[in-house]
């Protein structure tokens, strides 16, 4: 069986998202976003999101 990971960025507080369901308040661009990135592709060979996760990343990908 393989492992399981939850890898997700949050605030300090603990949150993933506004209340609205915005992440407006994650910096989405810098050094720290290539790292992000570049971690997911050492780490996992497999990435799983849900849809409006999958939207908002994909969107962010293509400007």
């Amino acid at each position: 069986m393989r492992e399981l990971k939850y890898y997700v960025a949050c605030t300090v507080d603990g949150f993933i998202a506004h209340e609205d369901s915005s992440v407006d308040g994650f910096l989405s661009e810098g050094e720290h976003v290539t790292d992000y990135l570049e971690s997911l592709q050492k780490w996992f060979d497999v990435v799983l999101m849900g849809r409006r996760t999958t939207m908002e990343f994909y969107c962010f990908t293509i400007g």
